[in-house]
């Protein structure tokens, strides 16, 4: 029986390319993914739910999924501060975690190379108590992925990461071996994997590092 995929954060970069490869995939049955407005992309699979982002806590089975991809995430800069950034990145990530854990059999979220609640780095300590709050629900199956740099179109612009992705384009040929892991990886290899890890049927939590798909 095909599956049911639901997509978090869907009109992010790497968002929209796990619901492209999701809608192509011959292993899911319906697509669904939660917007704030009208999404761009139409097809017989894909399900636009438009939900209230302030009150996750009531969304219900119209959210029930066999595997759910969470591709939220912002900047401090986009959000205007610290305490903005952190509610996007860490507690509404995991207000969405506490109602799709009710019906979903596998969780895959976007985290980030680096990730450790220990960090002084507020992005990557943001990454890793979120990390951390996604691991004390009891989820089935728990995919974390902490990319490096991604490769892809971005809707808004990030200025520092495209003067990082100049300066690490060249270097490629050299990151090989153990340097693998600070190779740029694109959202369509990413969400490749993503969608691979999903369908794995083994419980548990799983933590994938930028060399394990790059």
């Amino acid at each position: 029986m095909k599956e049911t995929a639901l997509v978090i954060g869907a009109t992010g970069m790497v968002g929209m390319e796990v619901t492209k490869q999701l809608l192509d995939s011959d292993q899911v049955g319906l697509v669904k993914v939660v917007v704030r407005k009208a999404f761009p992309l139409e097809h017989s699979k894909l399900q636009v739910l438009l939900l209230d982002w302030n009150e996750v806590d009531q969304w219900g089975e119209e959210i029930s999924a066999d595997q759910v991809h969470c591709c939220l995430g912002t900047t401090r800069k986009k959000a205007g501060s610290l305490a903005a950034f952190r509610a996007v990145d860490v507690d509404l990530v995991l207000a969405v975690g506490r109602r799709a854990r009710l019906w979903c059999r596998s969780f895959t979220v976007v985290s980030s190379q680096g990730a450790n609640p220990m960090s002084i780095w507020p992005y990557l300590k943001a990454k890793g108590d979120m990390e951390m709050g996604l691991r004390r629900l009891g989820m089935d199956r728990l995919n974390i992925v902490r990319p490096g740099l991604l490769l892809g179109q971005r809707a808004e612009s990030r200025p520092a990461e495209r003067l990082a992705m100049r300066i690490m384009k060249p270097m490629m040929g050299i990151m090989r071996g153990r340097l693998r892991f600070l190779r740029p990886v694109s959202d369509q290899k990413l969400a490749e994997f993503m969608l691979h890890i999903a369908a794995a049927p083994e419980k548990g939590i799983y933590h994938y590092e930028n060399q394990d798909f790059n």
